[in-house]
C-alpha cells in the first residue's frame, strides 16, 4: 500500500498513522487519508491486548524509524 507523505528517499518522515477496528473491519489511515480497508480482518470478539512493531533492516540512513506518541483509545 502506498503511504502518502512517506518516502525512503527522505532522511526524516513525519506522518500520523491511525489503525481503526470497527467490529470485523480494519481501516488504516495516514494523515487522516484512508489508505486501506479490510472488511473481515479481525473477529469482533477479539480483544487487543498487545501491540508490536518489527523492522527487518536498518542498513541505510533512510531506513531507520522513530515511533512516538502511541495512543490507544476506545470509541
Amino acid at each position: 500500500v502506498t503511504a502518502p507523505g512517506f518516502s525512503n528517499n527522505k532522511k526524516n518522515n513525519h506522518i500520523t498513522v491511525t489503525i481503526k477496528k470497527t467490529e470485523e473491519k480494519l481501516q488504516i489511515y495516514i494523515d487522516n487519508n484512508k489508505i486501506a480497508e479490510y472488511e473481515k480482518a479481525i473477529p469482533t470478539a477479539l480483544l487487543f491486548n498487545a501491540l508490536s512493531f518489527t523492522h527487518g533492516r536498518s542498513d541505510s540512513e533512510t531506513e531507520k524509524y522513530y515511533i512516538s506518541n502511541i495512543k490507544i483509545t476506545k470509541d
